[in-house]
């Protein structure tokens, strides 16, 4: 079992929203997908993830002795949500079953900005030059000309 907890891959901001919500006891929401058996596979089938799910949450709510506050199983995607303690949260994530589990609410500035910024399909060092391109024909154009 610790070999199977070693490889869980947990995103950092889920380990910081944990650091946080300790001592408060917030609720805390994770996103959690589930190991397959086959390890050429992707995800578990469908019905096999909704065992695991239900079978995983069964077991974390048996160690830490309370329920998470609500969940749902992405059977296609072999996936979980869950809110919960962060007690129930961490219980959830050691779990062997547990391939990877991240944040599910992330910080505002998670988007990564452009490297190469481009205006109307030129980059900027030619954004003064003219374009050679003849304007497109738009639907509207076209519907006009039609209509003469």
């Amino acid at each position: 079992m610790a070999e199977a907890e070693s490889d869980v891959t947990i995103d950092p901001e889920l380990q910081r929203q944990l650091g946080a919500a300790t001592a408060s006891n917030q609720p805390v929401e994770v996103v959690v997908r589930l190991r397959p058996d086959n390890p050429a596979e992707v995800v578990p089938s469908p019905e096999r993830t909704k065992e695991l799910a239900e079978r995983v949450m069964t077991r974390v709510r048996k160690r830490v002795g309370n329920a998470e506050a609500r969940h749902n199983i992405f059977q296609n995607l072999g996936s979980l949500v869950v809110s919960g303690s962060p007690e129930f949260v961490r219980e959830l994530i050691s779990q062997p079953e547990v391939a990877a589990a991240v944040a599910n609410q992330q910080p505002e500035n998670a988007m990564i900005p452009p490297f190469k910024k481009t205006i109307s399909g030129r980059s900027e060092q030619n954004k003064a030059a003219p374009s050679s391109k003849k304007p497109k024909r738009t639907a509207r154009r076209l519907a006009d000309k039609s209509e003469r």
